[in-house]
């Protein structure tokens, strides 16, 4: 199998690539959102899929993907009060 003959592979690559690219540059909120659009397309068939799977989260009826950037309400709430 070849990258180019796999239009799924190619897809997720290319949003990796971005995101490295994003990262190198210090952009890093556009980093985060192309490891978010990785985190939908490899784990999740749909995007109602990776919504549901997130408010699960958000309310503690889920467990983080591992290596997930995706953060808990929790630690949201914590990032913000370090910000503060």
């Amino acid at each position: 199998m070849t990258i180019k003959e796999d239009p799924e592979l190619q897809h997720v690559l290319g949003h990796l690539w971005l995101a490295i690219e994003h990262a190198a540059r210090g952009e890093d909120n556009a980093a985060l959102y192309e490891l978010d659009s990785i985190e939908g397309l490899i784990f999740f068939n749909d995007p109602d899929d990776r919504v549901e799977y997130l408010e699960r989260l958000n309310y503690g009826k889920a467990e983080p993907l591992q290596g997930s950037t995706t953060p808990t309400t929790g630690e949201a709430g914590e990032a913000e009060k370090a910000e503060a």
